[in-house]
């Protein structure tokens, strides 16, 4: 119990903002890769989202974009990274599994990953990846359905 009682949001908020944000960034990942104990196989989600309501109309800050990497068998996130202001899930993927310990873990990303330094960066540090293939990389898409085909007709 604190002597003068609770602080005040105001006090909560000044003690928050002296954070440095990469240094919590930092320990957080640090203390979530000593809790949670990964086995070869497992599945980490990593996706992005945008958070809602931290548009900023006075200074006409964006919103904040965040990149996180899930582990499925434990139901946790084991590391989470900012995008930069001008910049998008692509350029944040490949620093966030530099900060992670992936090795013989399936990667699983969106269609947006399907990029070569994604899957370089994966493989770098040991990792599978699964990457979902939309219509929408018109190219790419057709020739992973050649391939897939390819394989079906060979087994028939």
């Amino acid at each position: 119990m604190f002597i003068n009682g609770f602080p005040i949001d105001d006090t909560i908020a000044r003690t928050i903002s002296r954070i440095d944000p990469e240094q919590f960034r930092q320990c957080f990942i640090d203390w979530m890769q000593s809790i949670n104990k990964i086995s070869k196989g497992e599945l980490i989600a990593i996706d992005g989202k945008v958070l809602r309501g931290t548009y900023n109309r006075d200074d006409r800050q964006s919103t904040i974009h965040m990149v996180s990497a899930y582990a499925t068998a434990n139901k946790v996130v084991i590391g989470q990274f900012k995008t930069d202001a001008k910049s998008n899930e692509i350029t944040a993927i490949p620093e966030l599994i530099k900060l992670l310990d992936i090795k013989g873990c399936l990667i699983s990303i969106d269609a947006i990953a399907c990029q070569t330094k994604i899957t370089e960066e994966v493989v770098n540090n040991g990792g599978d990846y699964l990457l979902a293939v939309k219509g929408n990389q018109k190219s790419l898409s057709i020739s992973v359905q050649n391939a897939l085909s390819e394989i079906v007709n060979r087994k028939l």
